[in-house]
C-alpha cells in the first residue's frame, strides 16, 4: 500500500464527512507492505475479502463472485486499491463491484499508472500483473456512473511511480 493513498483516504474522508456504515473491501490480505485500511474506517462494520485466506480476509472470495454472495446495494463503500491491474477481466470486476454498491455509496480505487513498473510474483502475493491506467479509463470507463468527488496523481513513495487515486459516488 503506498502511503499516500491512505493518507488521501483520510484526509478525503474528513474533508466529505464520509462515514460509511458497512465497507468492502476487494483484496484485502494484508501482505509485508500493505498497511490495514479499516484503521480509516473505525466507525464502520468492516469486510475484507481475497482470494487467499491470511489476515485481514474475513471471506475467501473472487471479485468476479460478489453477485452470487452479497445483495444488490448492500455496501456503503467499496475499496478496491491496487487489485485491478492484477485482474484479467477488469470491467467484469468493476460491474461486480458496481452491483453490490449502494446508490449514493461510495468507490474508492487506487492504481497504477502509465510509466508504473511491474510487479508480480512473491511482491504481490503472487498475482500476475496485467494493466495501467490513464486518468481518461478511470474517469470515463471505471468510474462511468458515478459523480467523482476527488481524483489525484500521485507518486509511490520508494520510486516515485506514478498513482491514480479516484473516488466516486455511484449516480
Amino acid at each position: 500500500m503506498i502511503p499516500r493513498t491512505l493518507t488521501w483516504i483520510k484526509e478525503i474522508n474528513k474533508e466529505h464527512n464520509i462515514a460509511p456504515e458497512l465497507v468492502l473491501e476487494v483484496g484485502s490480505k494484508n501482505k509485508k507492505i500493505n498497511r490495514s485500511l479499516r484503521q480509516l474506517f473505525p466507525d464502520s462494520n468492516y469486510v475484507g475479502i481475497d482470494i487467499r485466506a491470511g489476515q485481514n480476509v474475513n471471506r475467501v472470495l473472487s471479485v468476479y463472485d460478489l453477485t452470487k454472495n452479497y445483495d444488490r446495494g448492500c455496501f456503503d463503500a467499496v475499496l478496491c486499491l491496487y487489485v485491478l491491474e492484477h485482474l484479467k477481466n477488469i470491467w467484469l470486476a468493476v460491474t461486480e463491484m458496481n452491483f453490490v454498491l449502494k446508490k449514493g455509496g461510495f468507490f474508492y480505487i487506487a492504481v497504477p499508472g502509465l510509466g508504473y513498473s511491474k510487479h508480480e510474483g512473491k511482491s504481490a502475493g503472487g498475482a500476475k500483473d496485467y494493466w495501467r491506467a490513464t486518468e481518461e479509463a478511470v474517469r470515463e470507463m471505471i468510474m462511468d456512473g458515478y459523480d467523482i468527488l476527488s481524483l489525484e496523481h500521485a507518486r509511490s513513495a520508494y520510486k516515485k511511480l506514478p498513482v491514480i487515486n479516484c473516488l466516486g459516488v455511484k449516480k
